[in-house]
């Protein structure tokens, strides 16, 4: 096995990470408003690169042994992440001496260097397919997918039933309807809908789940970290370094996560490290929601946050992987980059609608309440509660042979 694979690909992910773990340190103010369209159409064309992780993961699944592809799936997926240890305090000192705009330009370096080394290093897959690409059947999937999301993004900020957004949720639903109809008919599409297995599609179902849960919590951290339990509103974190704190330990949490859900899963199997990273999610958000003005505990809540967004995406991709033949292996793990980004995007506008709809109003100013907190901890528990069910489910079905030797997964 050649090791530049995962090198280039932890270059290109530590860029993103980069970008995730100083945004809460980003406060342009009134220039947030004039630039929001242009910020949106850069984070559209940014997220296109997040391709190359999961064409890495196939990659490392088709190049390496059985007994190592896990692990440096692990490696590969979350490594990058122990960037954003010491981001957050890096990058908001250099913003306030240079601007925030010195993150971008960080992170177009880091960019640049990655794709150099991904063209100059990384091997060419040695399993090759004949056949039609299905162009029409991918756009009209990514269309539909994009518009849907845009509209769940967008309706809090515009209206749910203005006439932007429900053009875009109508779009979408039409495009993806298109697809639906012409999937059935092309020889080799996309994503054969007849040929998912089930394994699968719970594997996917606990992704997204728990995705959005975390995601959400993780957002959460970085708005009552703003709040000082001086102000009376029943929580608040604020205190000295603790931004830095709450977004620097879920980042070394993702690391620790990822590489041990990966090596865990040569011996157990990725279903049941899939199973014990979510349920580390669900006794975290519970913890959380009993301990919202602790500081001490709300750190150690974050950084065990970021354990099981490490161990779920490793899993997710090393479930997904193993019971997928090698032809496949490309489209499984598109697939579950795709419920990264819905869970994302669904579970953090459901947060922000409890938030918004519980709202109390301090010196004339509007603030979150107590109740919209725990409420919106609750929320994401509860999504929690489900994934953790469908993955105790997924991994009682599996049967595994440890791989120090050899071995495979298969469904019963």
């Amino acid at each position: 096995m050649k090791w530049p694979p995962a090198t280039c690909v932890t270059a290109s992910d530590a860029c993103t990470a980069l970008r995730i773990s100083c945004a809460p340190t980003w406060n342009p103010g009134p220039a947030a408003s004039t630039t929001a369209r242009v910020m949106r159409a850069m984070a559209a064309i940014r997220g296109a690169a997040v391709a190359a992780v999961f064409h890495t993961v196939a990659l490392i699944r088709q190049t390496c042994a059985p007994r190592i592809a896990m692990t440096v799936t692990g490696i590969v997926t979350s490594g990058s992440a122990i960037f954003g240890v010491a981001s957050p305090f890096l990058f908001q000192y250099l913003a306030e001496q240079y601007g925030f705009q010195i993150v971008f330009v960080v992170s177009a370096v880091l960019a640049g260097i990655a794709a150099i080394m991904v063209r100059a290093l990384l091997p060419e897959s040695p399993i090759k397919i004949v056949g039609r690409l299905d162009v029409v059947g991918a756009g009209l999937l990514g269309g539909g997918l994009a518009a849907v999301l845009s509209y769940i993004s967008l309706g809090p900020e515009f209206g749910w039933s203005a006439v932007g957004p429900l053009a875009l949720l109508a779009g979408g639903v039409a495009l993806l309807f298109l697809w639906a109809v012409a999937v059935r008919r092309v020889p080799e599409p996309v994503i054969d809908l007849r040929n998912l297995s089930l394994p699968l599609v719970l594997t996917l179902l606990v992704v997204v789940l728990s995705t959005g849960a975390y995601q959400s919590m993780l957002q959460l951290f970085g708005l009552i970290a703003h709040v000082s339990q001086d102000e009376g509103l029943g929580y608040g974190l604020a205190a000295d370094g603790s931004l830095g704190l709450l977004f620097a330990l879920p980042s070394l949490g993702i690391t620790i996560g990822g590489v041990l859900a990966g090596a865990l899963a040569t011996r157990v199997g990725p279903a049941w490290t899939l199973a014990g990273g979510v349920t580390i999610g669900m006794v975290s958000t519970v913890g959380m929601y009993l301990s919202p003005s602790d500081l001490f505990a709300a750190v150690v809540f974050a950084g065990l946050l970021g354990f099981t967004a490490g161990s779920v995406v490793t899993s997710g991709f090393n479930m997904a992987t193993s019971v997928a033949s090698a032809d496949r292996q490309g489209v499984v793990t598109g697939l579950v980059q795709v419920m990264l980004s819905i869970g994302s995007v669904v579970m953090n506008v459901v947060g922000s609608a409890v938030l918004m709809s519980t709202t109390v109003t301090v010196g004339g100013v509007a603030k979150n309440s107590a109740t919209g907190v725990q409420s919106y901890i609750m929320v994401a528990a509860g999504s929690f509660v489900v994934a953790m069910v469908v993955a105790l489910v997924l991994a009682r079905r599996q049967r595994f042979t440890p791989l120090l030797r050899s071995g495979a997964v298969s469904s019963s």
